[in-house]
């Protein structure tokens, strides 16, 4: 689960894109912890030891010259460059300039270089990651090395990706299908229909927004989306309740959990693209059932009393 400080981070990463924001963060975090800087130095040059006195800089001008990170070790010189997607180097401007120091590079890319310690975003975040993962280190600590991982996951696109198996993608396809068919079959005195002024396909999900209102008045209405989830270790069929446009159905949930004959007891979830939100998740054996069924109608049908199930749970506090 995602600390509070790995969510600012991550909505850091929005705003704060560029080289020059990655190579301030990774900077202000080897100021904070030692151990961080530890590593990050050592990630290129293997000679660097903990008890270093390293006074890191960054952007250290020397003439024309303002490489992104420079240290000293008595009289030997450090330069370390940092790239995301940019493929422009100042290798031989700097080369010119420090005659001889060590270089050390990196960026979301392979590269080669001779006489220079070439790196990728990708094997630090690993380091950092085996980082958490092994070494008895305190809670404060862990929450700085997390919240970093979740800032460069996203100014990189880092992804861990599993081996896959792609024998049944058809059946997203499939389901993206009849999904809009499930929902557009009338329900008595509602109005429900596809929103297509939203996105409804993320990275781990895909659907639709529904537009749902009372059919005898002019009430507002709310908007959810129905759909799919996916991700290496959870996947499931939900309908989200939105704070952002679903009141006062979010503000009822929030007070009384609903649990209904084909969902689970409504989950809370804070997502980084929706906000605030309750997931209505079909149970385990009526999704495990649906996997089971051969007959396409029996399916839709299926996934059509979810659908029911979750609309009259929420129907009375639709806005009047």
């Amino acid at each position: 689960m995602n600390t509070q400080f790995e969510l600012i981070f991550h909505k850091l990463a929005t705003r704060l894109r560029n080289e020059n924001n990655l190579s301030d963060l990774t900077w202000a975090f080897c100021e904070i912890e030692p151990e961080f800087k530890f590593l990050f130095l050592k990630f290129f040059f293997r000679e660097i030891k903990k008890e270093d006195e390293i006074n890191l800089l960054r952007e250290y001008s020397q003439n024309k010259c303002r490489p992104d990170f420079y240290f000293k070790i008595g009289s030997l010189e450090y330069i370390i460059e940092v790239k995301n997607y940019d493929r422009n180097d100042h290798f031989m401007q700097y080369g010119t300039e420090f005659r001889s120091a060590k270089f050390g590079w990196i960026a979301n890319y392979k590269g080669v270089s001779e006489g220079v310690e070439c790196r990728t975003w990708s094997s630090f975040y690993k380091v950092i990651e085996t980082q958490i993962r092994e070494e008895d280190i305190e809670d404060g600590v862990k929450i700085i090395y997390k919240s970093y991982l979740a800032y460069l996951k996203s100014v990189c696109s880092i992804v861990n990706h599993k081996s896959m198996k792609l024998t049944n993608l058809s059946s997203l396809f499939t389901f993206n299908q009849i999904l809009p068919k499930v929902i557009e079959i009338p329900i008595e005195s509602l109005k429900c229909s596809l929103y297509y002024n939203a996105r409804s396909f993320y990275n781990d999900r895909s659907g639709y927004h529904i537009k749902l209102q009372r059919s005898d008045t002019s009430s507002d209405s709310v908007y959810l989306w129905f759909g799919i989830f996916y991700s290496e270790n959870d996947l499931g069929i939900g309908i989200a309740v939105q704070k952002n446009n679903c009141h006062p159905i979010y503000d009822h949930i929030n007070l009384n959990l609903i649990e209904g004959v084909y969902f689970d007891k409504t989950k809370y979830d804070r997502d980084e693209d929706w906000g605030e939100l309750y997931w209505f998740i079909m149970k385990k054996e009526y999704f495990e059932r649906l996997n089971d069924i051969a007959d396409i109608d029996k399916q839709t049908e299926l996934i059509r009393d979810f659908f029911i199930d979750v609309i009259d749970s929420i129907r009375e506090y639709l806005p009047k």
